[in-house]
């Protein structure tokens, strides 16, 4: 578990694999706690992540002012979201792009498996979003995730299709 960390200006960059502002990948049962970050994520053939890349467990009150490039799989507070992981209480700014699909302002992609599907819970995000498809304000992927009180002011664009300003592509059970 990480909690408690504040790391400014920081600069991650893999060329394949998980790059995130804190953690790179946070197995199941983990938590991510009280997470502030600011600076740039790349991640040019991989999953990125402003606070973490990918995330199996718990991510809640984190904050992200934090530069996201690269290909597929990019968020302002995580790249992906497996596992039916949750993500609470949490907010981002700054940029994500990606020239590849499943961009989201805060989520990338998220996947749960149902009966117990993940959720996104209070969390905003603000900047842009940018991908060639599955581009949303929040979350650009979901398949088996609830979204509750959340809200994106993000400027979101697709170069192909699927851009929504707070999903891009559901694939929601229900």
């Amino acid at each position: 578990s990480v909690s408690n960390i504040t790391v400014t200006n920081v600069s991650v960059s893999t060329v394949q694999g998980y790059s995130g502002g804190v953690v790179a990948y946070s197995r199941a049962g983990s938590t991510v706690d009280n997470v502030t970050v600011s600076g740039t994520v790349s991640s040019p053939a991989g999953v990125g992540g402003g606070v973490v890349a990918t995330a199996e467990g718990s991510l809640t009150n984190l904050t992200s002012s934090v530069t996201v490039t690269g290909s597929f799989n990019l968020g302002g507070l995580a790249g992906s979201v497996n596992n039916s992981g949750s993500v609470s209480n949490s907010s981002a700014s700054g940029s994500v792009t990606g020239s590849g699909s499943q961009v989201g302002g805060a989520v990338g992609s998220a996947a749960g498996t149902s009966p117990t599907c993940g959720t996104i819970t209070n969390v905003t995000a603000s900047g842009t979003v940018q991908a060639s498809i599955y581009a949303g304000g929040v979350l650009g992927y979901g398949n088996c995730y609830f979204i509750y009180r959340s809200s994106s002011s993000s400027t979101v664009t697709s170069s192909s299709n699927h851009a929504g300003g707070i999903v891009g592509d559901d694939n929601f059970p229900g």
